[in-house]
C-alpha cells in the first residue's frame, strides 16, 4: 500500500499537467552582472495556478543560485509570419492546396494577433509587415507568382527569424512554412541553419505540400522539431490549434546576478511541482566578461572600503568609550576627595566645639 501512495505522489505532476509548457522567451543581459530570465508557462486551453519561488530552482552552469521572482498572467496574442516556397519545384495543383492551407491559418488569426507574409526562391521577398488585415494577407497569399531557379529554404527561414525578433520585442513568436522541403544554392546546410535557429528562439511550424520527393519533407519536419514547433504533411495536423489557442498565460521573470561566467554559458529553470525543466545557453562576448569582471573589482574595494570603515568606527567607538571612562574616573576621583575634605573639616570643627 506505501509503494502505491509513494508511486502516485511521484506521478501526480505527470498526470494533472501532462501538456504543460515551459518556454524562455527572453533573456536581458542588458545591467550585467544582473541576468533577467523571462519564461513562460501554459497548458492548452486550462488554467493553470500561479507558481511561487520556492517551486523554482535556477541554476547558472550547474550551480545553484538565488534569484528574485515576479509573475503577470494574461491572454497574450501571438505575432507570427508564414514563408511561402515560391520556387518552380511546386506544380499549380500543389500550390493551390498550399494556397489555401496558408489562407486557412490567416483565417485562425484571433484578436491581438498579428502577422507578417514573405515567399522565397532564389531570394527572400517580404510581401507584407505584420498586420492583423485577414483580407490583405489573404490577397497576397492567393496573387504571388512562382519563379527563380532555386529554392533557398533554409537561408529563409533564418532570415524571417531574424525578421520576426527585430521587429517584436517579446512576447509569442512563430513561423509557419509552406514548402515541399526542397532546399537548393541555402549558404548553410541543415544543420548549422538549424543550430542558427535555435539560437533564434522562435519555433518553426510547418506544412509539407510537395510533388516531387517525400523524402525533402523529413528536412521540414527536423527543422519543427528541433525548434519546438509541429510538421503537418498537407493538413492532417491541426497545427492552427496549436499557433492560435485560447490559454492563458503566465510569464515569469527571474533575476539574479551571474558569478564566474565563462564565454558560454547554460541557464537551467527547474519548477518542481509540474517536474518541468527548461535550459537556455548564453554566450557572453569579451566585452560583456571584462565588465562583469570590472563590476566584481569594485565589489572587493567596496567591501574592503567597507570593512576598513567599521573598523575605523570601532576604534572610534573604542576611543570614545575609553575617554569618557578616563574622564568619569578623574570626576570620581574629585567627587571622593572633596567628600573627604569635607569630612575632615567637620571634624576639627566638632573637636574644636568639644575643647
Amino acid at each position: 500500500m506505501k509503494k502505491i501512495i509513494v508511486i502516485l505522489i511521484i506521478l501526480i505532476p505527470f498526470i494533472c499537467y501532462p501538456d504543460t509548457n515551459f518556454q524562455v522567451v527572453k533573456i536581458d543581459s542588458s545591467k550585467l552582472p544582473d541576468i533577467k530570465v523571462y519564461s513562460r508557462l501554459w497548458e492548452k486551453n486550462k488554467k493553470l495556478p500561479v507558481f511561487n519561488k520556492n517551486d523554482f530552482k535556477l541554476y547558472f552552469n550547474k550551480a545553484q543560485v538565488d534569484f528574485s521572482l515576479k509573475y503577470k498572467r494574461h491572454k497574450i496574442g501571438i505575432s507570427s509570419l508564414i514563408l511561402i516556397d515560391a520556387s518552380l519545384s511546386i506544380n499549380r495543383v500543389t500550390r493551390n492546396k498550399l494556397r489555401e492551407q496558408a489562407k486557412a491559418v490567416v483565417n485562425g488569426m484571433r484578436p491581438g494577433d498579428k502577422m507578417a507574409l514573405f515567399i522565397f526562391n532564389d531570394k527572400t521577398y517580404k510581401l507584407s509587415d505584420f498586420t492583423s488585415d485577414k483580407n490583405k494577407l489573404k490577397k497576397l497569399i492567393n496573387d504571388f507568382k512562382p519563379s527563380g531557379r532555386y529554392s533557398r529554404l533554409y537561408d529563409s527561414i533564418n532570415k524571417c527569424q531574424s525578421f520576426v525578433n527585430e521587429k517584436i520585442k517579446g512576447g509569442r513568436k512563430a513561423i509557419v512554412v509552406f514548402s515541399d522541403g526542397l532546399d537548393e544554392k541555402s549558404k548553410f546546410t541543415l544543420e548549422k541553419s538549424i543550430i542558427v535557429a535555435k539560437e533564434e528562439r522562435i519555433p518553426v511550424y510547418s506544412y509539407g505540400y510537395t510533388n516531387i520527393s517525400k523524402k525533402h519533407l523529413d528536412n521540414l519536419k527536423l527543422f519543427s522539431t528541433e525548434t519546438n514547433g509541429a510538421f503537418s504533411f498537407e493538413n492532417n495536423t491541426n497545427i492552427i490549434k496549436e499557433l492560435f489557442p485560447g490559454h492563458i498565460e503566465t510569464f515569469y521573470s527571474f533575476l539574479f546576478k551571474i558569478q564566474n561566467p565563462k564565454r558560454t554559458n547554460f541557464i537551467t529553470i527547474h519548477n518542481e511541482k509540474i517536474n518541468k525543466t527548461v535550459m537556455v545557453k548564453l554566450v557572453l562576448s569579451t566585452s560583456d566578461l571584462k565588465k562583469i569582471e570590472e563590476y566584481n573589482s569594485s565589489r572587493k574595494l567596496y567591501r574592503i572600503l567597507w570593512i576598513i570603515f567599521i573598523i575605523f568606527l570601532l576604534i572610534v567607538l573604542f576611543l570614545l568609550i575609553r575617554f569618557y571612562k578616563k574622564r568619569k574616573s578623574k570626576s570620581d576621583s574629585f567627587s571622593s576627595s572633596i567628600l573627604k575634605s569635607d569630612a575632615e573639616k567637620r571634624a576639627a570643627f566638632e573637636k574644636n566645639e568639644l575643647d
